[in-house]
């Protein structure tokens, strides 16, 4: 009997291994990143944090909308972005929307999200998301 406690779980490495592993066949002309879901991104606080790399070349200081479309369905959510690159700690996330698609989603620990930008347009950015999750069996 497995008495495994409920609310967010850590990451464990193998499912990341094997949701990274889908993700990595992702290819794309667009730029775009690839985010695994930590406890903060589907939990507590839900804000996803953007690779440094990706804001530094595509995201303007300050905050911006971000559009985030489902690959397939067409659905879309808008979010904001918060980008600071001042102090020693530059930083970018997804903050307002981004719990509400996370949550419609249902992103869990582990998963594996490829944001692929479409379009950038002064302070707006639009995004699509491909989900890759580590259970999911594809032959």
């Amino acid at each position: 009997i497995s008495t495994r406690p409920r609310g967010p779980q850590r990451l464990q490495a193998g499912e990341k291994a094997k949701a990274l592993q889908r993700a990595s066949g992702f290819k794309s002309q667009n730029p775009f990143f690839t985010v695994a879901m930590q406890p903060s991104y589907v939990s507590n606080g839900y804000r996803l944090a953007i690779p440094l790399d990706f804001s530094r070349k595509y995201l303007r200081n300050g905050s911006g909308n971000a559009i985030l479309s489902m690959v397939g369905d067409g659905k879309t959510w808008l979010t904001k972005y918060h980008r600071e690159a001042k102090g020693t700690n530059p930083r970018a996330k997804l903050i307002d929307g981004w719990k509400t698609f996370a949550k419609d989603n249902n992103l869990e620990i582990g998963d594996v999200c490829v944001f692929e930008m479409i379009n950038s347009e002064g302070y707006q950015l639009s995004l699509n998301v491909a989900i890759y999750k580590p259970q999911e069996d594809q032959t």
